[in-house]
């Protein structure tokens, strides 16, 4: 059964990011992996946005300034961790995959697709952009 979530708690359920990556390739290539991806970091930080903590700033910031910036660091920071723990846990297991696909392709563009996004988050203020969008932070 697959989930509603392939990330809880800033780790990704490798099994299920794995299988479904593979449907996800098998039927539109480089360019489906990568928006497969890019999909579930965005549903991630959406789902961050109705934690507790963040519900809490979202009230202090029509207040306080230092709550919207604490509402983008906290965001962007288990994003980011996201993003480390993917690249991590599939270093790690890429050389016990015996699926040679998997092995030698999906989880390599995986890694760099996970790096790409995670370089684009480090020097962009695109989770600013995303939250403003989502109406999470105001200015």
């Amino acid at each position: 059964m697959i989930r509603d979530r392939l990330i809880e708690g800033g780790h990704w359920d490798l099994k299920e990011l794995l299988t479904l990556s593979l449907l996800v390739y098998r039927r539109w290539e480089h360019l489906g992996l990568k928006a497969f991806l890019h999909h579930h970091i965005l549903d991630y930080m959406e789902k961050l946005t109705r934690t507790p903590k963040i519900i809490y700033l979202r009230k202090l910031q029509l207040h306080y300034i230092y709550a919207r910036d604490q509402i983008l660091h906290e965001v962007r920071k288990w994003t980011l961790a996201a993003l480390r723990n993917l690249e991590d846990d599939l270093n790690m297991i890429r050389k016990s995959i015996k699926t040679p696909i998997l092995a030698e392709e999906i989880i390599p563009m995986l890694i760099t697709y996970a790096r790409e996004i995670r370089d684009y988050i480090e020097s962009t203020n695109a989770v600013k952009r995303l939250l403003k969008q989502l109406r999470v932070i105001i200015e």
